[in-house]
């Protein structure tokens, strides 16, 4: 039988290596953020407008693997935030491995990664989206209207 102190004790490696440039965190934020939303809302565009998923689990199902993705994607070159809360509180926390400065340059790149996302959905699903719309009588700025919004976005009541 083996005993607690005959496993060797092992100090973490710790490198010196210079972070990434800040153009290369931004990039991986910019693309993670964009895959994380154009596969967690493309569920929304597939449930919603071509009823494709059974429910929400199977939609809660690819906004997970929409997340896994984004930071595999990101996660190496800028810490895989994808959410401006997270960048916020990193540089709460964590002042010292993530400075104040980074945080509106981070939050920028989130904003254009997620409108990528949120555009490319819109170009996909561009016709899905106007049949559905048909199909159900909904006039856009209308009160029913929030109803075709809501792959984009939550919308509660």
């Amino acid at each position: 039988m083996v005993e607690y102190g005959s496993i060797p004790q092992t100090e973490p490696q710790i490198t010196d290596a210079p972070p990434p440039p800040l153009r290369s965190q931004l990039t991986a934020e910019l693309i993670g953020t964009a895959i994380l939303v154009q596969v967690g809302c493309g569920a929304n565009c597939l449930a919603i407008y071509l009823g494709v998923l059974d429910g929400m689990w199977q939609a809660a199902i690819v906004w997970i693997l929409g997340a896994t993705l984004g930071l595999y994607s990101s996660a190496a070159l800028s810490g895989g935030h994808l959410n401006p809360a997270v960048t916020l509180s990193f540089a709460v926390v964590r002042p010292a491995d993530f400075p104040y400065a980074n945080v509106l340059p981070y939050w920028a790149a989130q904003l254009a990664g997620a409108f990528l996302g949120a555009l490319t959905n819109l170009i996909v699903y561009h016709e899905a989206i106007l049949s559905y719309e048909a199909k159900n009588g909904i006039v856009r700025g209308g009160q029913a209207s929030i109803q075709s919004a809501a792959a984009f976005g939550d919308y509660w009541r």
